[in-house]
């Protein structure tokens, strides 16, 4: 099971997107007015600081939960657990990577939505920076397609060796 490539694949996805709900995804500062926004998978954090004669007055926090995006790597990294212990049965296998690489292709979304709805808040001379979390999603969809691919080389290979018999 693990000496196969696509079970290390499989494998990297599961570590990837379990690291993924512990990242930070995006933050944006603006530096005139010390607002900050910050984006993880469990929140989107808008702190807004007030100054009067250069000491903070007043700091206000709103927060929105995104929980719903932990979630779902919750479930892109299950998929991938019971996509490697089916490794018997390749064809199930790959049923399991092409809805694990939809719900990547959803998570992605999401990130982009949130992103761009983040950064209409604060104005537009600062930029939002991209943190590692909004990289971890990619390169499981990298490791996903691998997998995928490796998988159903070896669903070829048997067919083919099925065909000389």
């Amino acid at each position: 099971m693990i000496q196969r490539i696509q079970s290390l694949f499989l494998l990297g996805v599961v570590v990837v997107m379990v690291s993924f709900c512990f990242t930070k995804i995006w933050v944006k500062v603006n530096e005139h007015t010390d607002d900050e926004i910050i984006f993880t998978p469990v929140s989107l954090t808008y702190i807004s600081a007030s100054k009067e004669a250069n000491q903070l007055a007043n700091i206000n926090v709103n927060e929105t939960s995104t929980v719903y995006i932990v979630i779902l790597s919750g479930m892109i990294s299950l998929l991938s657990i019971l996509s490697l212990f089916s490794f018997k049965k390749r064809v199930r296998q790959m049923k399991y990577g092409f809805l694990n690489a939809v719900f990547l292709v959803i998570l992605l979304l999401l990130l982009y939505f949130h992103i761009s709805e983040a950064d209409k808040i604060l104005p537009h001379p600062t930029y939002g920076e991209y943190k590692l979390g909004f990289f971890l999603p990619i390169i499981a969809l990298l490791f996903n397609f691998l997998a995928n691919f490796f998988i159903k080389r070896d669903e070829d290979a048997v067919r083919s060796a099925n065909r000389i018999r």
